[in-house]
């Protein structure tokens, strides 16, 4: 199992969906910086259930700090926050422990931790873990506090977000993906360790750890496919790399060039649906039609921006520090 990331920032994630609580350790995170509790709570709320097309299960979500802030200022040691599970019935969960959900982590999980893994509501692989991850990004964002990151839903299943019916997929007993774009302004250049460790590495690396990514792409993403060079080149007009387009989406050769960075996520549609679906049952060996019961998001793409902003400073903060101190 690997929960620590980072290079100057390190961040390690722990706990699970149905443990008593969730949590981050940050360290590197320089003494003397001001964090208060309204710095998390407008991300927290963005990221919250509760909307249309999102579950009702709503947890409190209030951060409780542990270490490494001290009157609403970095002590320079390491950051423990921790958020208390609440809203918890792992009775359905024991229904799947041979029939294993269609699209779900339950097989891999048992594949990789045999008897002892904890499916329950998805484990370590449910979206629950996205909130130490946002707070990390959160806190990380002050030590670049001139970097703006703004995500937003691109389309959901092809469609804007309002002209979606809701209750007819709800009825349907189905879910939806998407795709969201995140820009990042007043980048410096020169951002980016080639090379394993170049922005684009970077960035994906982290994102990848968000369940329901599929797919991360840059400046003109997947449309590149179809241009010509010609078409695709950015033409600089000046000394600090800005240029006339930003095809490339603010980096070449993984090192940032001083544009805005636009990155392109694929969010893939829930796997937790309500319509009878057909799996093996591992103990009789043979497929079964089941319902999965619970409360489920149609879209959890629709709580995805704020994660996936703080996810992206978090990123961009520590290879900046990093370039920092060793370039």
């Amino acid at each position: 199992m690997s929960n620590t990331f980072g290079k100057i920032i390190k961040v390690h994630l722990f706990g699970a969906l149905y443990d008593n609580v969730v949590g981050v350790v940050i360290e590197g995170i320089p003494a003397g910086i001001n964090i208060i509790e309204d710095d998390f709570i407008e991300y927290i709320n963005r990221r919250k259930g509760g909307s249309v097309g999102t579950t009702d299960r709503v947890e409190a979500d209030n951060p409780k700090i542990l270490t490494g802030i001290i009157d609403e200022y970095t002590t320079g040691l390491p950051i423990t926050i921790v958020f208390e599970n609440k809203n918890k019935n792992s009775i359905p969960y024991q229904l799947y422990k041979s029939w294993h959900r269609p699209g779900h982590a339950d097989f891999t999980q048992k594949s990789k931790y045999g008897k002892y893994a904890d499916i329950r509501g998805g484990g370590i692989a449910s979206g629950r873990m996205t909130l130490p991850l946002m707070i990390a990004g959160v806190i990380a964002s002050k030590c670049i506090p001139n970097v703006n990151a703004k995500a937003f839903i691109a389309h959901i299943n092809g469609e804007k977000p309002d002209k979606i019916d809701w209750q007819k997929i709800r009825n349907e007993g189905d879910s939806l993906g998407g795709e969201i774009i995140c820009i990042l302004e007043n980048i410096i250049a020169g951002i980016g360790e080639p090379f394993f460790d170049n922005i684009e590495s970077y960035f994906s690396h982290l994102f990848f750890s968000i369940p329901g990514i599929k797919a991360v792409g840059f400046g003109d993403a997947w449309q590149t496919a179809f241009m010509r060079g010609s078409e695709y080149n950015d033409i600089f007009i000046s000394n600090d790399g800005q240029t006339t387009t930003n095809h490339c989406g603010g980096i070449q050769g993984g090192i940032t060039n001083g544009n805005a960075i636009v990155i392109h996520l694929i969010v893939r549609p829930p796997a937790s649906i309500k319509k009878e679906q057909i799996s093996l049952n591992f103990d009789t060996d043979e497929l079964e039609k089941r319902k999965i019961t619970g409360s489920h998001d149609l879209a959890f793409i629709l709580r995805l921006p704020p994660i996936i902003e703080a996810v992206s400073l978090l990123a961009i903060a520590d290879l900046y520090l990093y370039s920092k101190i060793y370039s």
